[in-house]
Parts: C-alpha cells; structure tokens; sequence
C-alpha cells in the first residue's frame, strides 16, 4: 500500500484552504486530489485585523487558533470524502 499524505495551506487572502491528497509509491509521486475550503467570512475577518494589528489579546488567539484548525480538519474531511 502506498504512503498517503495530505497537505494543506492558505495564502495570506484567507479566501480558502488548500487541501491536496498526495501518494508516494516506487519514487513516484502522484496527486490522487484536491480540495478548495472556503475560509468562513468571520474567521477570515479575524486573521486579516490580527494580521494587520501588532497587540493581540492571548486568548483570543488561541480561541481562533482553535477555529482555525476544526475548519482545517473539515477541509480534510472534504478532501477524504471526495477521494474515496
């Protein structure tokens, strides 16, 4: 059986989450899928204002941090879903 790996991103638009589902098998390396995750318009509005803001509150940060990554294992779930 192969080795599976996914890899996920988002740019610095925030726009979405990049989800690709990537296979290494006999020094071959081959995409088995994507996925594109909308970003929620609210989390997107809180990463732009922490991005452009040097004083953070700590736990709003981390309350987003935890946003953040339920949205990033959705877009994971998605991209096993669709690529069964």
């Amino acid at each position: 059986m192969p080795d599976l790996f996914i890899g996920l991103m988002s740019g610095t638009s925030f726009d979405g989450i990049d989800a690709a589902l990537v296979s290494f098998s006999d020094n071959k390396i081959q995409l088995l899928g994507t996925h594109l995750h909308p970003m929620p318009t609210s989390i997107k509005q809180e990463l732009l204002h922490l991005s452009q803001h040097t004083l953070h509150d700590l736990n709003h940060v981390c309350r987003l941090d935890v946003e953040l990554g339920l949205v990033f294992a959705q877009a994971v779930q998605v991209l096993l879903e669709n690529n069964q």
